[in-house]
């Protein structure tokens, strides 16, 4: 059995990733669906700042927290595109490191 004194913050094992689409180099816009997935944004974005949108590149994860709001379902989406991606910027870009991963992995049957 675990003792509470040898746990650690979530934020221990988190880095949030916040860099953002200033140059406009990317223009693969995407969201996240409560499936769990990246999907291609059905956003009208004319006159929209895709500057603002937060870029995502392989190996790091969306968290969507409109989801758990609005379902019992909490989104942790691991981008594997080989592209990079911009992101809606209600939705955080972040990197687990490899021990939270492997939790993660067992606790939500990836």
């Amino acid at each position: 059995m675990m003792n509470k004194d040898n746990y650690k913050r979530l934020g221990h094992y988190i880095q949030l990733i916040d860099v953002r689409n200033k140059a406009l180099e990317v223009n693969n816009l995407l969201g996240l669906s409560i499936e769990k997935k990246f999907i291609s944004s059905t956003a009208n974005t004319i006159d929209t700042n895709l500057s603002l949108c937060k870029i995502v590149q392989s190996q790091q994860y969306g968290y969507g927290a409109v989801t758990c709001r609005n379902s019992n379902k909490i989104t942790i989406v691991q981008y594997d595109g080989e592209i990079l991606a911009i992101e809606n910027t209600t939705n955080l870009i972040m990197k687990f490191y490899l021990l939270i991963k492997l939790a993660l992995g067992q606790v939500l049957g990836w």
